[in-house]
């Protein structure tokens, strides 16, 4: 026999000799051409071959049968090539050994067997650090691959070792192929062995992850995200869980383009990316007191940290001039070393008579802030709402959320990771939150007259004089205690007379008309 018989297994099985076709129609004869050749140059047991053409029921006369099979086979691969010029008196491919047969074929003429050898070369390649040479030998690797191994036989062949070490080998050397393209640039290559494979394996986040930041590599951002939705409604569905961080960092990556190459396979300036979001207002200067919140708050931070619970939320609340929201900001930057992956904060407009600041405009702020480029930010308030939930959800946030008309306004904007922290302020007490999302309740009222003096005297650059008694203590009473008022009293006698409190304040009725026509309050 003249020329070189190929035998293919990846996809559909096929003959060749040298580039012609030899068609064998015979399904059983192609079963048992498909079983030799898996294990090409070694003698495959009688046994096997009856167990890989009739599974667990043989017919009784199955090694007579195997005999003829083989016979046939014999011929129709001689008829095969005879038609090309060869000897039909050479000798067959096919040898017969005591104990079965065996196919004389080289590693380099069954595809299935070559994939392998040159799979391993590039594994080698890739452990050596030769990025490359490994890159081309994937390459050649996984373009011999036509579909599914024998996709035109019984499954039961698939169950051989042999092809289970191929389809493994097949999916690391796709991954470690797409590691290689995607750092290289050549984004289009990914893709298109990225998607050969992803029907075989719907499930698998690490290829899919890969696939997204392929397509967003070469210009294709909103297939690369319609993708993540499918892969999660199928995790979903199939699996019962949400997507797993490998998969979300690669939709975050997309979403702010964060690729270390451009399309055309360049290397190109490293995209902008957003800091870590810190939007808390100014600290607020010489804020003292509430000393019992800020461990109700610190608490309430320690339980954030349980994956076993929900995000911790507390719910400050108190009458205006209380200072709510001097308190959620005074703490938020002492905790910020805790939230290491940013604090939000929005000013909801819950306090008329201004409008109350919408949902969407707040998803769409934070979700700038997380580093969604404005064009990717949904324009549907649920589809911001879930991109925002996805994006916290394995990050430690701080979130606080000022002046807070309702619970309805706040549920849209609490994330879903475990390790956040939601720090409500608002007038009325949010009873809904309180009720249904866990909310911890902190109430605030007047200082205590100590704290109203510790105050002054801060800001009234340290001068003790009249804080307690006299002048500084009817300022307390004057102010009804109420930090805001206090303060604004303070300030200005401080910036009047640098020298002393009670100089400045010999008439604070006089000079605070608005204060002395307030009611006297016992503090809380």
């Amino acid at each position: 026999m003249t020329g070189t018989t190929y035998v293919d297994l990846l996809g559909q099985l096929s003959v060749r000799h040298d580039d012609r076709p030899v068609s064998i129609r015979s399904l059983k004869q192609r079963h048992l051409l498909a079983t030799l050749a898996l294990h090409a140059g070694q003698v495959v047991s009688h046994e096997k071959i009856i167990d890989a053409l009739w599974g667990e029921n043989p017919p009784a006369t199955s090694l007579a049968l195997v005999h003829t099979y083989v016979a046939r086979l014999r011929k129709a691969l001689q008829s095969g090539c005879d038609g090309f010029g060869a000897d039909s008196a050479s000798p067959s491919l096919i040898r017969h050994t005591g104990t079965g047969y065996r196919l004389d074929l080289g590693t380099h003429q069954v595809d299935l067997l070559r994939f392998l050898d040159v799979a391993a070369k590039a594994h080698e390649e890739h452990a050596t650090r030769n990025a490359e040479r490994a890159e081309e030998l994937f390459h050649e690797a996984l373009r011999m691959w036509r579909g599914s191994v024998l996709a035109d036989l019984d499954h039961r062949l698939g169950q051989d070792p042999v092809i289970l070490n191929a389809v493994h080998l097949r999916l690391t050397s796709t991954l470690a192929y797409a590691d290689l393209a995607l750092e290289r640039g050549h984004f289009h290559e990914a893709v298109r062995q990225l998607r050969s494979v992803t029907p075989e394996e719907p499930v698998h986040e690490g290829l899919h992850a890969r696939l997204m930041l392929a397509l967003a590599g070469a210009g294709q951002q909103a297939a690369a995200l319609e993708l993540f939705t499918h892969v999660r409604e199928r995790l979903s569905e199939t699996l019962g869980i949400d997507p797993g961080p490998e998969i979300e960092a690669a939709q975050l990556r997309v979403l702010r383009q964060d690729l270390p190459f451009s399309g055309a396979g360049g290397p190109r300036t490293a995209p902008w990316k957003p800091p870590v979001p810190a939007q808390l207002p100014l600290d607020i200067a010489g804020f003292t007191g509430r000393a019992e919140p800020l461990r109700q708050l610190s608490r309430l931070r320690v339980a954030s940290g349980d994956p076993a619970s929900g995000p911790a939320i507390a719910a400050i609340t108190g009458p205006p001039g209380a200072g709510k929201t001097a308190l959620a900001v005074s703490w938020g930057h002492q905790a910020q070393i805790h939230f290491p992956d940013g604090q939000l904060y929005a000013e909801l407009r819950g306090v008329p008579p201004f409008a109350p600041r919408t949902t969407t405009e707040t998803l769409s702020m934070f979700l700038r802030a997380l580093g969604v480029p404005p064009e990717a930010v949904p324009d549907d308030e649920d589809e911001q709402a879930a991109l925002y939930r996805s994006l916290l959800a394995h990050r430690r946030i701080l979130v606080v959320l000022d002046n807070v008309a309702s619970s309805h306004q706040v549920r849209p904007l609490l994330p879903a990771g475990r390790r956040c922290m939601v720090v409500v302020t608002s007038r009325t007490e949010p009873t809904g939150l309180i009720a249904l999302e866990g909310a911890q309740p902190i109430r605030l009222g007047a200082f205590t007259p100590q704290e109203s003096s510790v105050l002054i005297r801060r800001l009234t650059y340290g001068d003790p004089a009249g804080a307690e008694t006299g002048p500084g203590a009817e300022l307390g009473q004057l102010s009804g205690h109420l930090p805001l008022a206090l303060r604004l009293a303070a300030t200005d006698i401080g910036r009047r007379c640098l020298v002393s409190c009670s100089a400045a304040a010999a008439a604070p009725r006089t000079r605070y008309p608005a204060l002395a026509s307030r009611p006297r309050t016992t503090p809380a």
